[in-house]
C-alpha cells in the first residue's frame, strides 16, 4: 500500500522513458516519495532486465554479484541468470550472496519494481571501495552486457548522496538547502558525465 501511494502521489510521467536511473535507498519514509517519481518513469516503459547496481556501506569488498531470488512483500524477483554469467565472465566479478545480504540499497528498489514491472528480472551489482580506473572497467563490461541484453533493459544506479541531519534547530527549509548545496556537485557531475569530477 505504501509503494502504491507514493507512485500515485508522485508527478506524472509524461512521455520521458529514461534509459537509466539514478535513484535513493534509504528508508521510504525518508525517501519514498523522491524514489517513487523516478520510478514513475518506468511505468510506461516495457522492462524485462534492471540492472541495479547498489553500494556497499562497509566498503568490504571491491564488487560482487548476486544470483539468489529476492523475496519481496510484492513477491519475489528473481535473477537473469544469462546476463548475469555474462557479465562475470567478462568482468571477473563473481557472485557473493553473503556481502548482498547484509546491505539494503539494492533490495529497497525491489518492491517498486515489483510493482510496476511484476515480471522483470535483475542483475544486481554490488560495489563498494573501488578505484577510478576499476570502475570504468566495471563500466566497459556493464555495457556490453546492457547491450547484449537488449531494448527491455535498464540500468538503475542507486545512492543517497549526502543525507546527514543539520542539528535540531535548523528548519526544513535550511536543511533542504544544504542538502542542495552538498548535492549539486555530485548531480553536475552526473549530468556532464564526468566520472573523475565525480569520484
Amino acid at each position: 500500500q505504501d509503494i502504491e501511494k507514493v507512485c500515485l502521489q508522485s508527478t506524472d510521467p509524461s512521455k520521458i522513458l529514461p534509459l537509466a536511473l539514478l535513484l535513493p535507498h534509504r528508508g521510504y519514509c525518508n525517501s519514498g516519495l523522491v524514489a517513487a517519481h523516478g520510478w514513475r518513469l518506468l511505468a510506461e516503459r516495457a522492462v524485462s532486465l534492471a540492472v541495479i547496481i547498489g553500494n556497499y556501506h562497509a566498503l568490504r569488498q571491491h564488487a560482487a554479484l548476486c544470483d539468489q531470488i529476492w523475496l519481496t512483500p510484492l513477491g519475489p524477483v528473481e535473477p537473469d541468470l544469462q546476463a548475469l554469467a555474462m557479465l562475470s565472465q567478462l568482468s571477473g566479478i563473481e557472485v557473493d550472496r553473503r556481502a548482498h545480504a547484509e546491505e539494503h540499497s539494492i533490495e529497497n528498489q525491489l518492491p517498486f519494481l515489483k510493482f510496476l514491472h511484476p515480471n522483470v528480472r535483475i542483475l544486481p551489482l554490488g560495489v563498494g571501495s573501488v578505484s577510478h580506473k576499476e570502475a570504468e572497467v566495471i563500466a566497459k563490461h556493464l555495457a556490453k552486457t546492457l547491450k547484449a541484453a537488449g531494448p527491455g533493459t535498464v540500468l538503475l544506479g542507486t545512492t543517497d548522496f549526502s543525507h546527514e541531519g543539520g542539528g535540531q534547530d535548523m528548519t526544513m527549509e535550511a536543511l533542504a538547502e544544504l542538502t542542495r548545496k552538498k548535492d549539486r556537485p555530485l548531480l553536475e557531475a552526473v549530468q556532464e558525465m564526468d566520472s573523475q569530477k565525480l569520484l
